[in-house]
C-alpha cells in the first residue's frame, strides 16, 4: 500500500464549507435509495477530496474517524462506514440539470440541455483497511464526477456543520439545492413531481398526490432547514385551474446567524442504530420518518423494542408501521371528536371546518404536565397508581390482554396505557 497522505483529522476551513458542484445537486437513484447519513458522508468525502486536490492514481485517503466525526460518535465506526460505502458503490444515480447552462457532470457549457440525463455511481472504487490501530478508507470517483468535484465551474456553498443537524434525506437534499440560490433569492421553477424523487432520494413509482407530498415531505424538510441552518426558505405554488403544477423556493440568509468556526457538530445516529438493532433497515427507517415525522417514529421504536422482547421473531418493520398507523389514527379520532363535541357559536353563516385538525394547545399543555408529574413520582408510587389503574379497567370491563400486560410490565409510557392513565391520574390524584 502506498504511504498515506498527511491529512488533518477534520476540515478546518471557515465553517467547513464544501463547494459542491451544481451538476451533482439534483440526483435520483435508479436502483435503490439514498439515506440521509449516506448523503451527508458523501459531502464530507467531497470536501476532503477538494482539500487533497489531484492525487492521480493514489485515490483519496482518510481515517474513518475523520469522516464519521460529522455523523456519529459510535464505537461501531467500521460497520457504519461499510454500510454507507456499500450504498455509494451500489447506487446508480441520474444527475439532473436544474436549468440551462448549469450542466451535467462531464458536460461542457455549450452542450447544456434539460432533456439529457447522465447516469453514474457515486463512487467507482473503495478500499477499507487498517493501518496500525486506525481504520482507513481510500476511495475513487468516476472520472467526470472527480473533475466536477476538483474544479467546480458552478457550485453551492454547503455548510457541513449545519447540514449535520438535518435529520432526513429530504431536508439535506432541499438544503443543498436552496443553498445554491442564496444570491438570486429563489430556485428555478419546476413541476412539483420533479421535486418528489429528488427530495425522497429514490425514484417514485405510481401517481402521487401533491397534498401528501406537501404534508409528509415538504413541510417537515422546510421546518428543519429553517430551524437548523443559515438560510430561511419558503415555497411558491404555481397553479393552473386551481391545481398546483409547479414549485419553486425562495431563499434568504439569516442576518443574525453565526457561522460555526470550530469542529463540526456530530449528529446523533443513535435512533438509526436502534432501528438497525431491531432488524429495521436504515432505508425503511428514513421512509417512515419521511411519512410520519421523526418524533413519532422515535417514540414508536421504543414500543416495538418492548414488543419484540415479549414476542421474539415478530416482523419489526410491520409492527412499527402498525404502531405508527395507530398513533396517527388516534390523533385523527380525538381531533374529530373534539370538533363534534365543542360548542359552536351561531354565526350568520356556518364556519368552514378546517382541512387539518388543530389540537387545543391548552389541553396539550395539561396532558404534558400530567406526564411530567407522573414521571417525577418515586417508582413505588408509580407502581401503586398503575395497580389502581389495573383494578379500574378490570372493574369497568375495558381491560384487554395487551393493556394488562403493559401495566404489569410498568410500561406506563405505552400509548395504550398512557391514554387511560392520563385521564385516571387527572381525576384521582
Amino acid at each position: 500500500m502506498d504511504e498515506p497522505l498527511q491529512l488533518p483529522e477534520v476540515p478546518q476551513e471557515r465553517g467547513d464549507i464544501y463547494r459542491k458542484p451544481v451538476a451533482t445537486l439534483a440526483m435520483v437513484p435508479i436502483n435503490g435509495r439514498l439515506t440521509a447519513g449516506g448523503r451527508k458522508l458523501y459531502n464530507v468525502m467531497g470536501r476532503v477530496a477538494q482539500r487533497q486536490g489531484d492525487v492521480g492514481k493514489r485515490g483519496y485517503q482518510a481515517k474513518l474517524k475523520a469522516l464519521l466525526r460529522v455523523l456519529d460518535k459510535s464505537s461501531n465506526e467500521a460497520g457504519i462506514m461499510r454500510r454507507y460505502l456499500t450504498e455509494m458503490m451500489s447506487t446508480r444515480c441520474e444527475w439532473r440539470p436544474l436549468k440551462p447552462g448549469e450542466g451535467l457532470p462531464g458536460e461542457e457549457p455549450e452542450d447544456a440541455s434539460l432533456s439529457e440525463v447522465r447516469i453514474f455511481p457515486l463512487l467507482a472504487e473503495v478500499r477499507c483497511y487498517q493501518r496500525g490501530r486506525e481504520n482507513w478508507v481510500t476511495w475513487f470517483y468516476p472520472p467526470t464526477i472527480e473533475e466536477q468535484i476538483l474544479n467546480p465551474r458552478l457550485y453551492a456553498q454547503i455548510n457541513l456543520t449545519t447540514m449535520a443537524r438535518l435529520g432526513t434525506h429530504a431536508a439535506v437534499a432541499l438544503y443543498e439545492l436552496c443553498a445554491r440560490y442564496q444570491g438570486s433569492g429563489r430556485t428555478p421553477r419546476k413541476p412539483w413531481s420533479w421535486w418528489v424523487p429528488v427530495l425522497r432520494g429514490h425514484e417514485v413509482t405510481g401517481d402521487r398526490e401533491y397534498r401528501k407530498f406537501k404534508s409528509e415531505l415538504l413541510k417537515p424538510a422546510l421546518a428543519q432547514i429553517n430551524e437548523h441552518t443559515e438560510i430561511e426558505i419558503d415555497f411558491i405554488e404555481h397553479r393552473e385551474g386551481g391545481a398546483v403544477v409547479d414549485l419553486q423556493f425562495t431563499v434568504k440568509p439569516k442576518p443574525d446567524f453565526k457561522l460555526d468556526q470550530g469542529e463540526v457538530e456530530p449528529v446523533d445516529l443513535t435512533p438509526v442504530e436502534q432501528a438497525l438493532a431491531l432488524g429495521i433497515r436504515e432505508l425503511d427507517y428514513d421512509a417512515l420518518v419521511d411519512r410520519y415525522g421523526e418524533a413519532p417514529v422515535l417514540r414508536s421504536l421504543d414500543v416495538v423494542a418492548r414488543q419484540l422482547r415479549q414476542e421474539p421473531g415478530s416482523n419489526a418493520v410491520a409492527h412499527l408501521k402498525w404502531v405508527l398507523e395507530g398513533v396517527a389514527g388516534e390523533g385523527a379520532r380525538k381531533a374529530a371528536k373534539k370538533r363534534v363535541s365543542a360548542p359552536t357559536p351561531e354565526p350568520a353563516a356556518p364556519a368552514p371546518v378546517p382541512a387539518v385538525p388543530v389540537p387545543d394547545p391548552a389541553q396539550e399543555l395539561e396532558r404534558e404536565q400530567l406526564r411530567i408529574d407522573f414521571e417525577a413520582l418515586p417508582p413505588d408510587l408509580q407502581r401503586q397508581w398503575l395497580q389502581r389503574l389495573r383494578d379500574d379497567v378490570v372493574a369497568n370491563g375495558v381491560a384487554t390482554p395487551a393493556l394488562l400486560r403493559r401495566i404489569a410490565d410498568g410500561d406506563w409510557k405505552s400509548p395504550v396505557v398512557l391514554a387511560r392513565l392520563e385521564k385516571f391520574y387527572a381525576v384521582y390524584r
